[in-house]
Formats: C-alpha cells, structure tokens, sequence
C-alpha cells in the first residue's frame, strides 16, 4: 500500500475538517466548535491499535502527537490536554487530541457522549485550521 492509497474512515471524514498531511498522519479538526479539538490519523490501512506499527511508524507518531499536543497547548491554552485512542466507534486507530477548560460544556465529563453537536460557522473553522497551518510551517 502506498500513502496515496489510505483512505480514511468514512464517519471521520464526515465529522472533521481537513488541516494537513503530517509525515505519518492526517491531522483533522473536529467539526464541534464547543471545545477545540483535533485528530490524528496515521495513513495506514488495517491499523486498529498501535501495536499494529511498526517501530519506525510507533516513533514518528509518538513524535507528531507530542508536537500536536504542544501547538494545541500553545494556540488555545487549556486547563487540560486530554489525549486519547478509543476506537470504541471508529476503529481505524486516530488519536484525539482535546483542549479541555473547567467552564467547557461537558466538564469534567468526557467529551464522548458528553458533548452537543454544534458544527462549526465556515468562517470559524477556516480561522482554526489556518492558525494551525501557520504554526506547522
């Protein structure tokens, strides 16, 4: 398999907006603009757990969730960075990375089942994905 030939799971792709292509994942914006959320896909097909990477693959992505997860810290300065690999829904293994804040909609509760659909305006999205373009440059 090529990376050109990774396809996405169909229920992330519905749920998100695309940022960028990372050395190993897809980096996607969860379409939910009560909490600023983002999601990273390694572009592997038949990968469900990360015992399913190789050792290379397992660095790198441990690497791009860190970076991530600090760019998050940095743009949105939660309370909480809640990082986590369910897989419960969605088993094509995708990390969520979630900035979590003590007054946000759901707190302390987890985001999953917790949290009102609440689609992002165009604009506001847009706003998000390219402050976060401007910092992976």
């Amino acid at each position: 398999m090529t990376e050109s030939d990774f396809v996405l799971n169909a229920r992330l792709k519905q749920d998100t907006f695309f940022i960028r292509d990372m050395t190993l994942s897809t980096l996607l914006l969860m379409n939910n603009a009560h909490i600023p959320w983002v999601i990273l896909v390694p572009k592997r097909d038949d990968v469900t757990s990360i015992l399913d990477l190789s050792s290379a693959d397992y660095d790198i992505l441990t690497s791009e969730i860190r970076h991530v997860a600090q760019l998050m810290q940095n743009l949105f300065n939660p309370e909480r960075l809640n990082i986590a690999s369910l897989g419960n829904v969605v088993s094509q293994m995708h990390w969520h990375i979630v900035c979590r804040f003590t007054d946000d909609i759901c707190f302390p509760k987890p985001v999953w089942g917790n949290i009102p659909d609440m689609p992002y305006e165009a604009e506001r999205a847009n706003n998000i994905i390219q402050r976060i373009q401007d910092v992976l440059k």
